[in-house]
C-alpha cells in the first residue's frame, strides 16, 4: 500500500523519511517486518503484503529539522485480499513571528527609516488557549522575534509597565491599538509585520510656573476682582449721596 509524507505549504511532499511497517499479532507485540525511506516526492510504495493487521510508523529521527508532525505518527491498517490503502503523514514547518515597537511620528502606521524604535519593551506570546508560551524583549532598534513556532493562532501582548511614560498607542496589526494583537500562523509562512506604533502624548507648554504658583495667582486675581467690585459700589454710593 502507498505511503505519503506531506508538508502543509501547501501539501508539499517531503522525501527521505524512514517508515517502519510492523505486523500486529494477537499473541505477541507488533513485530517489525521492514523499514523503507520515502522517495523525494514523499511517496513510498510498499511491496505486496498478505492479508492482516499492520501498523505503519514514522521514524521521527529522520524528520528534517524545522518540521514537526501535525498528524499521528503511526497508523493501523487492516489489509484484505487484493486490498489497497493509502496512509498519509503530515508535517508542518515551524515559523517565526515578530516585528517592531516604535514611535510612529507621522501616525501613518508604517515604520519609516527616520522613526525610532522603542527598546527594552517586554513582549508576551500566548497561544489560543491563553497559555503564555514565550517572552521576548525589544532590542535597541525596537525589534522583537519569536522563532520555532508551530502553526496556530497566537496573541502578542506588550507589557504596559515596560513601556516609557507619556506614550499613546496609535497602531497595531489588527487595527485596535490596545497593546495586543492576534495573529494566525500557517505552515511555512512567517509573519514579521506584527508592529506596535506609539506617539508621544501632547503636554502643556512650559510656562515656567509650577501648579502651586498658578493656583496662588488665580486666588490673588479673584481677590483683586472682589476688591474692585466693592470699591466701585462704595464710590457709586458716595456720588449719589453728594
Amino acid at each position: 500500500f502507498p505511503i505519503r509524507t506531506l508538508n502543509t505549504r501547501p501539501d508539499r511532499p517531503v522525501g527521505g523519511i524512514r517508515v517502519a511497517v510492523k505486523l500486529i499479532s494477537t499473541k505477541d507485540r507488533p513485530r517489525e517486518l521492514f523499514s523503507e525511506v520515502t522517495d523525494p516526492d514523499g511517496s513510498l510504495d510498499l511491496p505486496l503484503l498478505p492479508p492482516g493487521d499492520y501498523t505503519v510508523e514514522l521514524d521521527l529521527t529522520t524528520v528534517p529539522p524545522g518540521l514537526d508532525p501535525n498528524t499521528p505518527t503511526d497508523a493501523t491498517v487492516s489489509l484484505e485480499v487484493d486490498d489497497r490503502q493509502i496512509v498519509d503523514f503530515g508535517l508542518v514547518e515551524r515559523v517565526s513571528l515578530g516585528s517592531t515597537v516604535w514611535i510612529d511620528t507621522n501616525g501613518d502606521g508604517v515604520v519609516d527609516p527616520d522613526e525610532t524604535g522603542i527598546p527594552n519593551v517586554q513582549v508576551n506570546l500566548y497561544d489560543e488557549s491563553g497559555l503564555l508560551v514565550a517572552i521576548a524583549e525589544t532590542d535597541a532598534n525596537g525589534n522583537y522575534l519569536f522563532t520555532d513556532l508551530l502553526p496556530g493562532t497566537y496573541q502578542v501582548q506588550l507589557l504596559p509597565d515596560s513601556l516609557p511614560e507619556d506614550l499613546r498607542a496609535t497602531f497595531d496589526r489588527d487595527g485596535s491599538p490596545d497593546l495586543t494583537t492576534t495573529v494566525t500562523l500557517t505552515g511555512g509562512l512567517s509573519i514579521l509585520d506584527a508592529n506596535f506604533g506609539f506617539q508621544v502624548e501632547d503636554v502643556l507648554p512650559n510656562t515656567g510656573m509650577e501648579a502651586q504658583r498658578l493656583l496662588t495667582l488665580g486666588v490673588l486675581l479673584t481677590l483683586m476682582g472682589m476688591l474692585l467690585v466693592i470699591a466701585t459700589r462704595v464710590r457709586r454710593r458716595y456720588m449719589m449721596a453728594h
